[in-house]
């Protein structure tokens, strides 16, 4: 993960904001003013138009048409074959399977991907699955969920609007866009400053932003590069993973609740064949992930389940969530969670954590919302759980840095580490903490 050199002052030249950018102000809607506090920097209309106008960002909209190859009906056979032998498994583990929001969501959304993995037809299956993120399949796992946005010409723009603000957010991680005190004014102002640090990031992260073309993925195209809004946000995490493992040479890192496998993907983009990382998921989650992955890392090692995983080795492991209750005493280097310890019954994420705190030997790092949202208004223990009420369950880790997110509101990043008298256990091969 080299550092590039980046020319701040350039940019900051670039940004300065003639007056006529800006566009008109009016008084938003109740709906787009919610929208608008979804975001960290004031929209500039002036200058989305100009990006859409001169051709420079294209949206590239979610469309029906689907072309199955001989890969993606391999990948669908193989997909199906992990499902079926994990959701036997799953059987003799009842107190793993989906509940709360989840088996809510999977009840009501899943259901023909359901029956196409049940099913005996691989060309029902990669078709499903070749259309997954420009349908509902996916929903509260990917660009699946944000396809109401593009229903009129308001969502679109906010469309357009939420995607420079990831980049912008993403730019600021990484130590790039110049700020200022006047937090919340749109911190580029002209197209020659925004390709100015679209290039900037590109050459900090080591890797242009490109989706692959597969599962239907949709979203907005920089100069013909397609990245999801989605992506902004899981390469975040993915750097910040790496980068607290750069010493290593082949880091090992746990993912509780992976979604559709945006995280791993970029992984292996930042640093390609060499980190082995391992998913654990619901059955019918681990079938959208292990398609996709098998579909957008062709040439990689993904192992699925009933697969022999190579230890060791750089790769991808997409498992069922109740096996990484198998995972040994300081097996990994990190464990990671985004988007799912809240949504837990509070004695199953208190089991997460004490796994994560039997297992890890440099830290686990949360990107969790902390709403507290009831489930039953009139009811204060459906209250979801908080990470902070919850991590005296670790008693080996220690919270060592807790940050409102980069990249959504409403987030918190969270990082603890093995106390110091654990990491000399470690290091002289103990077992136990």
């Amino acid at each position: 993960m080299g550092r590039m050199p980046t020319d701040i002052g350039a940019i900051r030249r670039l940004a300065r904001l003639p007056r006529d950018v800006r566009g008109s102000r009016h008084r938003p809607s109740r709906d787009a003013r919610r929208r608008l506090g979804m975001l960290f920097y004031e929209p500039n209309p002036g200058l989305r138009q100009e990006l859409i106008e001169t051709g420079a960002l294209v949206l590239r909209p979610p469309t029906s048409e689907v072309d199955v190859s001989s890969s993606a009906l391999a990948a669908a056979e193989r997909v199906r074959s992990a499902y079926r032998l994990a959701a036997a498994e799953a059987e003799e583990h009842p107190e793993t399977n989906p509940s709360g929001q989840w088996k809510i969501l999977i009840e009501k959304s899943y259901g023909e991907l359901f029956r196409a993995l049940q099913g005996d037809d691989h060309l029902v299956l990669a078709t499903t699955f070749e259309r997954m993120f420009a349908a509902r399949t996916t929903t509260g796992l990917s660009m699946g969920g944000e396809l109401g946005y593009l229903s009129n010409q308001g969502g679109r723009d906010f469309y357009h609007d939420w995607w420079l603000d990831g980049l912008y957010c993403l730019a600021s991680y990484l130590g790039i866009l110049p700020e200022t005190m006047e937090t919340g004014q749109s911190p580029i102002a002209t197209v020659p400053a925004f390709e100015a640090l679209y290039r900037a990031v590109v050459e900090r992260l080591g890797t242009r932003p490109d989706f692959p073309a597969v599962c239907g993925a949709w979203g907005l195209e920089f100069h013909g590069v397609p990245t999801p809004r989605t992506s902004w946000r899981h390469l975040h995490s993915a750097h910040a993973m790496l980068d607290e493992t750069k010493s290593l040479a082949l880091p090992r890192i746990v993912e509780v609740g992976a979604g559709f496998g945006g995280v791993a993907y970029w992984i292996q983009r930042l640093r390609p064949e060499a980190v082995e990382y391992v998913t654990y998921d619901f059955p019918i989650v681990n079938a959208i992930a292990g398609y996709f992955l098998l579909r957008a890392l062709p040439d990689r090692l993904v192992v699925l389940t009933g697969e022999r995983p190579q230890p060791g080795k750089p790769q991808i492991a997409v498992l069922p969530n109740w096996r990484v209750f198998q995972e040994p005493d300081f097996g990994t280097d990190m464990a990671f969670n985004q988007d799912s310890l809240p949504e837990m019954p509070r004695e199953v994420a208190v089991r997460y954590l004490e796994l994560f705190d039997r297992i890890v030997r440099i830290g686990f790092y949360s990107e969790n919302q902390e709403d507290a949202h009831r489930w039953d208004p009139s009811d204060v223990t459906s209250a979801q759980p908080r990470l902070p009420d919850l991590e005296v369950a670790m008693k080996r880790l220690r919270r060592t840095s807790r940050s409102r997110a980069w990249m959504r509101r409403g987030y918190f990043e969270t990082l603890y580490r093995p106390r110091l008298e654990s990491k000399s256990l470690v290091a002289a091969g103990e077992t136990q903490p």
